[in-house]
């Protein structure tokens, strides 16, 4: 996989970035490890990177975003099925414990971040997909942060009874990312919904006339 993603970014074209996008997004969909998928979701942020910083088409940077997040999503449900070390004095617990459980340490990751691409991986695929269509279509900044606040408000929704809404007041600065980041995430989610909302009031008025 270390070749999937080009060295330089002043010699990367689209074709190079949407080929690499295309290998990644396969490889994702096989993922049979956590430490793959961090692999696999540290090559599409580089094609990320590079796509902007070689100024290509805001499109490409955009897919390369949403790669990065499928990519999240697939080892958040891998982490929530692999049992983990729980962690405790470090004389006491080693990297692995006596049955050989692994540490989130030893995966490269913080609590917070598997915290959030469980949550990511929570979200059902279908939801997801109408949710990522909606940004495309509106135009809007995709990013983990976004979709990270929308799984969190639909399971409050559906998990206890909440308008998704409300679950916004919740929002606090998360990994360092800082509140603008933060607030802007929760415009997204807000702005979706509404938008949703009005495009299903369209719909129904459409069908009664």
């Amino acid at each position: 996989m270390s070749d999937l993603a080009p060295a330089t970014p002043s010699d990367i074209t689209p074709s190079d970035i949407l080929d690499r996008l295309a290998l990644v997004s396969q490889s994702i969909e096989q993922i049979e490890s956590v430490a793959q998928g961090v692999k696999l979701r540290e090559m599409a942020e580089v094609l990320r990177y590079m796509a902007q910083k070689a100024g290509l088409a805001r499109e490409i940077a955009l897919q390369a975003t949403k790669v990065r997040i499928d990519a999240e999503r697939r080892t958040g449900g891998l982490l929530a099925a692999t049992p983990l070390h729980k962690g405790g004095r470090p004389a006491a617990n080693p990297s692995h414990d006596a049955r050989g459980l692994p540490t989130l340490d030893d995966m490269g990751l913080s609590t917070s971040t598997s915290s959030r691409w469980q949550t990511m991986a929570a979200l059902p695929d279908a939801e997801y997909r109408q949710f990522i269509s909606d940004i495309f279509e509106r135009d809007y900044e995709l990013s983990s942060a976004a979709v990270f606040r929308y799984a969190q408000n639909w399971l409050h929704k559906h998990e206890n009874g909440q308008k998704p809404e409300r679950a916004l007041a919740t929002w606090f600065n998360e990994a360092g990312r800082g509140l603008a980041v933060a607030v802007k995430a929760m415009r997204t989610v807000r702005d979706i919904y509404q938008w949703r909302s009005k495009k299903i009031r369209i719909h129904i008025t459409e069908i009664e006339e």
